[in-house]
């Protein structure tokens, strides 16, 4: 998807919250109105006093036109007093933006609002993040005593450390090396880290190398040559590089994966990489630029044990 598109996707919905805060305070309104008779009577004699003066505009005639100013200042007077007797004041029918600085219109001063630039930033990562499941992928989930009694320390100080730094997270930090044997936990804890990180309002991308890359490639050889899914990988605050090692494996996507990696350490923004690959193994299917990257600038966490999920199956931990 390109950028255009999510900036049009966001400016949608920044726009239609406009329209519903609009709305709302439309409905506001005229319930106000409703509800009381002499608010009714002048609401009605300030509609006609505002075509009045429209006409007279048009018109040109100066004298009619000042008349008629002088006649809506003073409803509006009495429309205050009306309003202030009933417990209202006109700004109660205000419409409240999800953004005061640009009210909801994407543009603030013929500039970009924040608004619609943190939005389109959250359409571009939810749509580049695999689905993953938070929910059950949590700290308090997460046991220990699934591991062996002679590992279960270690696997303690991990968790500890993981939790660590989940929170407070560090938008400038450094990345995490989780290697291991499949069904370990390593993507139960990098999902557990990406739950808080969001909570505090991070934005985190999550997903396979594979997936990942794909879309990279995807897009870097479409007509347009698209590179919005690698400045989102660039520039988000945490990225989760899930089972590296099990893509496919071409010049274009090393060299891609490289920058990846080499661009965030050089920003100082976290990375948590997972792989089922030992170092030695890693060394064997990557140059060294790669490997010496990862290795020279992350926490290695190396998880041992046996197959939780197997575990979990049999409900019977060691």
């Amino acid at each position: 998807m390109s950028q255009n598109s999510y900036r049009a996707r966001a400016l949608a919905q920044i726009q239609a919250h406009r329209r519903q805060a609009q709305e709302q305070a439309k409905q506001r309104y005229q319930a106000a109105v409703a509800s009381s008779e002499v608010l009714s009577r002048l609401s009605v004699e300030l509609s006609r006093n505002a075509l009045q003066t429209a006409q007279a505009a048009m018109s040109a005639n100066a004298q009619k036109l000042g008349d008629l100013r002088k006649e809506n200042a003073a409803l509006l007077q009495k429309f205050d007093a009306a309003l202030a007797k009933a417990g209202y004041t006109r700004k109660d029918f205000e419409p409240v933006y999800h953004c005061p600085a640009c009210e909801d219109n994407g543009y603030f001063n013929g500039m970009v609002c924040t608004c619609l630039r943190d939005l389109e930033k959250k359409l571009a990562v939810e749509t580049l993040s695999d689905r993953f499941p938070l929910q059950t992928c949590t700290f308090d989930a997460f046991c220990v005593d699934y591991y062996p009694k002679d590992v279960r320390a270690k696997m303690q100080k991990h968790f500890d450390f993981c939790r660590r730094y989940a929170e407070p997270f560090e938008r400038r930090g450094y990345g995490i090396l989780m290697c291991g044997e499949t069904g370990l936990g390593k993507t139960h804890l990098s999902l557990a880290i990406a739950g808080k990180v969001m909570q505090q309002g991070y934005t985190v991308v999550y997903g396979s190398v594979g997936n990942l890359l794909a879309r990279v490639e995807r897009e870097h050889f479409s007509n347009g040559g698209s590179l919005d899914s690698m400045e989102t990988l660039l520039s988000c605050d945490l990225l989760i590089l899930d089972d590296l090692g099990t893509e496919f494996s071409s010049a274009f996507l090393n060299s891609a994966l490289y920058n990846i990696i080499n661009s965030r350490i050089l920003s100082e923004k976290p990375t948590i990489i997972s792989t089922n690959l030992s170092l030695q193994e890693l060394g064997s299917r990557y140059s060294d630029r790669i490997v010496s990257r990862i290795v020279g600038s992350y926490e290695l966490l190396q998880f041992e044990g046996r197959d939780i999920r197997i575990l979990k199956k049999t409900g019977s931990p060691e």
